[in-house]
């Protein structure tokens, strides 16, 4: 009888004891609805940026989320930022906290995606890289190796697509040109031109052929996020159907690659066997087209809502543009896995917490004008690649440590390269929205760059006289 009564004092003991908050655990936002815990209220109030943003006003630096299984702990402290990015991997790791959905997304089984990538962003990395010298303009180009050929076999076939364009046009005797999505327009310049520059042109003739490949990118990239938030596939059909078939076109093209192309030179040193090469052949495919896509009709849309249309000759503010859309548009969310308990601050946060920042949020804090386009904000950086990296780094797009995008400098020199050229053929962009605004950012995508609630309606003008004044 003793040890029942004593049994029935220890359970509800036990109990409470489990649910009060540690003393040196962060604010915690839950539900009691299990497993979906806070999840209802992160995916609709307002919005998942929203939620997170209301949630920093309210609980500080520090927050963790529970939500649908998983404890989501968020920092915004410049010490909880830094070692999102620095410590160690043993402490806060990339890899495990992307390999639960590697397999389902890429076809990459979680035992080859560890084993892929660090040879991958080593060869990445050496192949595009612009010497010591990069700066953030042309001149750091004409010694490399590396990244000048790949930006000079961008820009070859970004003039062929875009005098196609202007052919069609001159056919229909047309000098404006009214388009109903801008952001359509320079997504597809953007995605032809990145396909034939790193993937050759024999692969992106035959597997692209009437923007075949592209249409499938863009379905696949629309449910990217839903996929990777782990829903069954068999609940997203159109994101299954599209990644089936990028997976046979890329099986399909594989023995059509460009000797010379950077595709194929990856592959020839990964040394992988025909089903690893199809499924890093789709995961560079993404990592080189989803954010450039969205990123070009942002550049050009914030140039054109700043009336700044830009001389070509005029690199400087290109540059200067290209960031402060970047600062603009960042991911919502970079996510990592804590595998031992880390301190931050006054805080210590468990092994298994899923450990995110926002850079889109981080991008927002300080300047009284945070939310407004300036292309003059960075233009004191004399380096403006140097923005984008090291502990100190001002923007946090292309991420950092050990996992920073090893595409970053040519990402950079893509988007300013396809600046330039886009107004080399058009002398006048006008938004056709109300007081010629740029569309809002949808926050409900979290992953990648930001997407834009709706396109928007554009006049291009086309540029009749030599752009150089000659």
């Amino acid at each position: 009888m003793g040890a029942l009564l004593l049994l029935s004092l220890l359970v509800p003991c036990l109990y409470f004891a489990r649910l009060a908050p540690h003393p040196r655990r962060p604010p915690c936002i839950s539900g009691w609805i299990p497993f979906v815990r806070a999840g209802w209220r992160f995916s609709t109030r307002p919005s998942p940026q929203g939620f997170i943003q209301q949630a920093h006003r309210t609980h500080g630096d520090v927050f963790t989320v529970e939500m649908f299984g998983r404890r989501m702990t968020y920092v915004f402290s410049a010490e909880g930022v830094d070692k999102f990015f620095h410590a160690s991997a043993s402490t806060v790791n990339f890899v495990r906290a992307v390999e639960p959905f590697t397999y389902g997304i890429f076809g990459l089984h979680p035992r080859q995606f560890a084993g892929v990538l660090h040879p991958l962003l080593k060869l990445l990395r050496e192949d595009l890289t612009a010497g010591p010298d990069a700066s953030g303009g042309p001149s750091e180009l004409a010694e490399s190796t590396g990244l000048a050929p790949r930006i000079s076999r961008f820009r070859v076939a970004l003039d062929d697509e875009l005098q196609q364009l202007r052919k069609a046009q001159a056919v229909a005797g047309q000098s404006t040109w009214h388009v109903d999505g801008l952001f359509a327009v320079c997504g597809r310049l953007m995605f032809r031109a990145s396909l034939r520059a790193l993937f050759g042109e024999a692969f992106a003739t035959h597997c692209n052929r009437d923007d075949h490949l592209y249409r499938t990118f863009c379905t696949f990239d629309e449910w990217f996020e839903m996929a990777a938030a782990s829903i069954p596939q068999w609940l997203l059909p159109r994101f299954g159907a599209a990644r089936r078939e990028l997976l046979r076109c890329m099986r399909r093209g594989r023995l059509l690659l460009d000797d010379t192309a950077p595709m194929a030179r990856l592959l020839a040193q990964l040394n992988a066997d025909e089903s690893l090469q199809v499924s890093v052949m789709l995961t560079m495919l993404w990592a080189s087209s989803s954010n450039t896509m969205q990123s070009a009709g942002w550049l050009v849309a914030h140039i054109a809502a700043a009336r700044e249309e830009p001389h070509t000759a005029d690199e400087a503010y290109v540059w200067n543009a290209v960031v402060e859309t970047l600062r603009l548009i960042s991911s919502g969310m970079a996510v990592r896995l804590l595998l031992r308990p880390l301190s931050v601050g006054e805080w210590t946060l468990p092994a298994g917490d899923y450990l995110c920042i926002s850079p889109w949020l981080n991008h927002r804090r300080g300047d009284v004008d945070a939310q407004r386009f300036r292309a003059s904000r960075f233009q004191g950086a004399a380096d403006k690649t140097a923005i984008f990296r090291g502990r100190q780094r001002a923007l946090q797009t292309f991420g950092g440590g050990a996992y920073r995008c090893p595409g970053q400098v040519f990402a950079l020199h893509e988007l300013v390269t396809f600046a330039q050229m886009f107004f080399e053929q058009f002398c006048r962009v006008r938004l056709l929205s109300v007081n010629s605004q740029v569309p809002p950012c949808d926050d409900w995508r979290l992953v990648g760059v930001k997407r834009p609630l709706h396109d928007v309606a554009a006049e291009l003008c086309w540029r009749t006289a030599d752009p150089t004044g000659g």
